[in-house]
């Protein structure tokens, strides 16, 4: 069954601390290509699009049930002007996202996972996951003082944000 995940709707806001970074995706972003800095996984399909009301967003269209490991990568370049994405104590990320699970038997059990890679200065790799309801839109909030094991997340910049568009069971 095809899902249709519209992430990072509009803009993702980054609190990071005092600091807000949001990405509105009006930036020079290349989908795909040898050059990307926004790519497709495992059989996903990513798109910048424009709403209605003139804003960009990133449509992450997850096209197999069977491929829980479909994402979309965001790749932070100093070309762009952009700063690294950081993790640690104290800090959150905030985005809406829009999901439809329409014909599902089991809606509002599948879970989103947000991974950073690309460590800078030896930060080790983390996930974050979070529920999606599958009904429409929603404004998700992750801490990203404690990973999805639990353990608690040192200060850490990361360069590659990689999202999970179903990842898991809801748990």
């Amino acid at each position: 069954m095809k899902y249709l995940y519209t992430f990072f709707a509009l803009f993702i806001t980054l609190f990071l601390s005092a600091q807000t970074s949001p990405i509105t995706f009006d930036e020079a972003w290349t989908v795909n290509g040898a050059d990307w800095t926004i790519k497709e996984d495992e059989g996903s399909n990513v798109s910048i699009e424009t709403a209605t009301d003139g804003n960009k967003y990133l449509q992450v269209v997850y096209n197999d049930s069977g491929k829980d490991w479909q994402n979309a990568q965001i790749k932070l370049t100093n070309a762009m002007g952009q700063n690294y994405f950081s993790a640690g104590p104290g800090k959150t990320v905030t985005f809406d996202l829009w999901s439809d699970h329409t014909g599902d038997t089991g809606p509002g059990s599948y879970t989103g996972m947000l991974k950073l890679e690309q460590g800078v200065d030896g930060a080790p790799i983390h996930e974050f996951s979070f529920p999606v309801s599958g009904t429409g839109w929603e404004s998700v909030t992750i801490d990203l003082s404690t990973d999805k094991g639990g353990a608690a997340v040192a200060d850490g910049d990361y360069g590659l944000i990689v999202l999970f568009t179903n990842y898991g069971t809801g748990n």
